[in-house]
């Protein structure tokens, strides 16, 4: 009998109430508190339907389709009973090259010398950097690594100095290595190569 009534009031007087109701809450100690749930989301009355509060910090939703893109970082898309269609917000990484400082271009060191290089690097995605994400040597001449450093706790849109310390090859020539940002998230290095290029002495 108190669902009916309740069902009645509904009808009566849940304005502003989004339609097509599917769960109906009643408290059993106290029948003005009920909860509604319907295509718009979760209501609550404290007074038995003559006011109703619309609980819309809950994130939830009646998704009635949901597909994922094929392109890189896998944009989800989601229909929506009643409320249209939704894009998931994209989590992307990404990394600016600003400028390169440390060792000039064609420099020349000695053969087995301890070479510091230094660049200053943008965050240009939407993920903050943080554990997992290193400043990792992509290519060039082998050169042996001592440490690198720099990559890690940036949020977007702030820069960083990231460095690179090796030992030059033994042999005299010139020789070229470059760096990148690797993320724990993606197969491949972010952004454009740094490169290091420098003559090592006879």
């Amino acid at each position: 009998m108190i669902l009916l009534e309740s069902a009645k009031q509904l009808g009566g007087r849940a304005r502003g109430v989004h339609a097509d109701h599917h769960a109906l809450w009643i408290d059993p100690r106290d029948g003005r508190h009920q909860i509604l749930g319907c295509d718009g989301g979760v209501y609550v009355t404290y007074d038995r339907g003559t006011l109703w509060d619309h609980l819309n910090h809950v994130a939830i939703g009646q998704f009635y389709n949901v597909a994922v893109g094929p392109r890189r970082n896998y944009r989800v898309y989601g229909g929506l009973q009643d409320n249209g269609s939704w894009l998931s917000a994209l989590k992307r990484d990404d990394v600016e090259l600003i400028t390169e400082n440390g060792l000039a271009e064609g420099a020349t060191v000695a053969p087995g010398e301890e070479v510091t290089a230094t660049w200053q690097i943008r965050n240009t995605g939407t993920c903050t950097w943080g554990d997992g994400y290193s400043w990792v040597f992509t290519g060039g001449e082998p050169v042996t690594i001592v440490s690198t450093s720099g990559a890690a706790d940036v949020a977007p849109g702030e820069s960083t100095e990231v460095v690179a310390v090796f030992v030059a090859p033994a042999e005299p020539g010139r020789y070229a290595a470059q760096w990148q940002l690797q993320s724990p998230s993606d197969l491949e290095p972010l952004g454009t190569p740094a490169f290091v290029l420098f003559v090592v002495e006879s």
